[in-house]
C-alpha cells in the first residue's frame, strides 16, 4: 500500500514536471520563432504554460510561500521590461498582450522557484538546444556538400524571407555576405550563435562533452561577429550563477 502510493506520487511529480518543461521549452523556442514552432497557436501554448505553472505552484505551494526582497525587485523589473516592450516595441494586439503576459508569468515563476528546479530546467534547455543544433548541422553539412535537398521559399514576414530546408533555414535577406551562414532552425545566424554562445558559456566551455562541441560548431558556422567579440572578452561562469539567463535571452522576441 505504501509503495503504491509512493509510486503514484512519483509518477504525478514526473508528469507535472514533464508537462511544465514541455510548455516552457515550446514557449521559449516559439518566442525565437524556430521553424518547428511556426504552426503552434500562441494562444493555445500560452494557456497550457500558465496552467502547468499554476499546477506546479499549487502542488509545491510550500516552496513558494516566501519571496525575498531581491526576488520582488527582480519581478518588478521583469514587469517593467515587458510592459515597455509591449507598448513601445511589440504589436499592440490581444495576441501580443497574451504572449507578453505569458512570458512575464514564466519569468516570475522561475524567479520564485527553488534553485534545484531552475537547474533542472536549465539542463533540459541546454540538452534540447544541443539536439536541435545537431539535427540542423547534419542537414547543413549535406547542404554545403551540395546534396540535393527538398526545400521551399517562405516570406516569413515583412523583414525575413527564407529558403526552408526542413532541417534548417537559409536566410535570404542578407545578400551582402556571399559566404553561407548557418542559422539552423532559427530566423537568422545571430540568433543561433548568441543562444549557443550563452549556453556554452554557462557550461564552462567544457569541450570534453559532445553536446558542447555541437554548440561550438553551431557558433563557428554561424559566423556571428557578436559571438566572436564575446568569446574574446568572456570568462568562465558556473552553471548556478546564470540559471535564468538563456531563458530570458531566448524569451525576448526577435
Amino acid at each position: 500500500m505504501f509503495s503504491s502510493s509512493w509510486s503514484l506520487k512519483l509518477n504525478k511529480d514526473r508528469l507535472l514536471f514533464c508537462f511544465l518543461v514541455t510548455c516552457l521549452l515550446l514557449t521559449m523556442f516559439q518566442s525565437k520563432r524556430l521553424y518547428f514552432t511556426w504552426g503552434i497557436p500562441t494562444s493555445l501554448l500560452s494557456v497550457m504554460t500558465v496552467i502547468s505553472c499554476i499546477c506546479i505552484i499549487s502542488h509545491y505551494r510550500k516552496n513558494y510561500r516566501y519571496v525575498s526582497t531581491s526576488e520582488i525587485l527582480f519581478l518588478c523589473l521583469v514587469f517593467l521590461l515587458y510592459s515597455y516592450e509591449f507598448i513601445n516595441v511589440g504589436e499592440l494586439s490581444l495576441l501580443s498582450l497574451l504572449f507578453h503576459i505569458n512570458v512575464a508569468f514564466i519569468a516570475a515563476f522561475l524567479i520564485m522557484s527553488k534553485v534545484e528546479l531552475k537547474e533542472r530546467i536549465l539542463k533540459l534547455v541546454i540538452l534540447s538546444t544541443q539536439i536541435i543544433v545537431a539535427i540542423s548541422l547534419f542537414g547543413w553539412i549535406l547542404y554545403l556538400l551540395q546534396f540535393p535537398l527538398p526545400h521551399y521559399f517562405s516570406q516569413t514576414d515583412s523583414f525575413y524571407s527564407h529558403e526552408v530546408y526542413y532541417l534548417f533555414l537559409v536566410n535570404q535577406t542578407s545578400d551582402i555576405i556571399s559566404i553561407p551562414r548557418f542559422a539552423g532552425m532559427f530566423l537568422e545566424p545571430g540568433h543561433l550563435g548568441t543562444m549557443c554562445c550563452f549556453l556554452l558559456h554557462i557550461g564552462g566551455y567544457k569541450l570534453s562533452k559532445i553536446g558542447n562541441i555541437v554548440l561550438l560548431l553551431g557558433i563557428i558556422f554561424s559566423l556571428s561577429l557578436f559571438v566572436a567579440t564575446y568569446f574574446t572578452s568572456s570568462k568562465s561562469t558556473s552553471v548556478t550563477s546564470l540559471p535564468l539567463f538563456p531563458l530570458c535571452e531566448a524569451s525576448a522576441p526577435g
